[in-house]
């Protein structure tokens, strides 16, 4: 025995048990495992052995290989799923943004030209003077708008500032 190989190979352990060595798979083997996983990822009963037989290996290390392969192949798959998903949801995310800031800066219009339209339909010229000042506070949520209309001989102008509280 020679560092704790015998001449078939095998190892023996502590509790007496003896156990093969764990062989690598020449480049070969690998080579046309790989060639017939592309062709079909699973293995028939038959076509195991059959590999098995031309390649020189046990039908169980075949099918060991071919189960650790499907593992790292699915891995590689979530991985690209992920990729795939993530950059959509950041181009979604983008786009919800573009919408939401969009949105807001309408609904701020919204809130004017509504105050306007107040102040014009409900304002009798004999009951204001010559000027006036109003003042309106509107809550957006995250934000707040205020705004400011001046009216001044007849022409009315009016002031926004919206401030993130």
């Amino acid at each position: 025995m020679l560092n704790g190989l015998d001449e078939e190979g095998c190892v023996e352990e502590s509790g007496g048990h003896v156990t093969e060595k764990k062989r690598r798979l020449s480049g070969d083997q690998v080579k046309a495992l790989e060639k017939n996983f592309e062709v079909e990822n699973k293995l028939e009963p038959e076509r195991k052995v059959k590999l098995a037989q031309e390649l020189g290996l046990q039908p169980r290390q075949v099918a060991v290989w071919f189960q650790n392969r499907r593992a790292r192949w699915k891995t590689k798959q979530l991985e690209r799923d992920y990729g795939v998903l993530k950059a959509n949801y950041d181009s979604l995310k983008h786009s919800f943004d573009a919408i939401q800031q969009d949105n807001e800066a309408l609904l701020k219009e919204v809130y004017i030209l509504i105050f306007i339209i107040f102040i014009c339909l409900f304002e009798p010229e004999q009951q204001w003077a010559e000027s006036f000042c109003c003042f309106c506070e509107f809550n957006l949520g995250r934000n707040s708008l205020y705004l400011l209309i001046l009216k001044t001989k007849g022409a009315h102008n009016y002031f926004l500032r919206s401030n993130k509280l």
